[in-house]
């Protein structure tokens, strides 16, 4: 049960990774006029900076992970811990970002 799970969690990351990548372009492309064009622009910047800032704290936590299981039995649940939290604080950012895109 806990690699099904596992492969949801890793699943709904993706896809919100996903539809990240796919807002990106959709904001560029928006051309009705010179303060919609900069606010896409700043849009997509600042999801290129969430997703490169989101992935480095993956790259870090997975890279740790080896050490800090080490005579750790708790590490496999700490693990699990952070990647969620890295998740729900990338979904909050990005749904702050984009309420505030929309809003503009």
């Amino acid at each position: 049960m806990n690699k099904v799970k596992k492969m949801v969690l890793v699943s709904a990351l993706a896809l919100s990774v996903v539809s990240t990548c796919s807002a990106t372009p959709m904001a560029m492309g928006l051309r009705c006029g010179n303060s919609y064009e900069k606010a896409a622009e700043q849009y997509a910047r600042s999801i290129e900076d969430l997703v490169e800032r989101t992935g480095d704290a993956y790259e870090d936590v997975t890279e740790s992970y080896p050490d800090n299981a080490k005579n750790n039995p708790n590490a496999p649940a700490e693990y699990l811990q952070t990647v969620v939290k890295l998740g729900n604080n990338y979904l909050s950012n990005l749904f702050g970002l984009t309420k505030s895109f929309l809003g503009k």
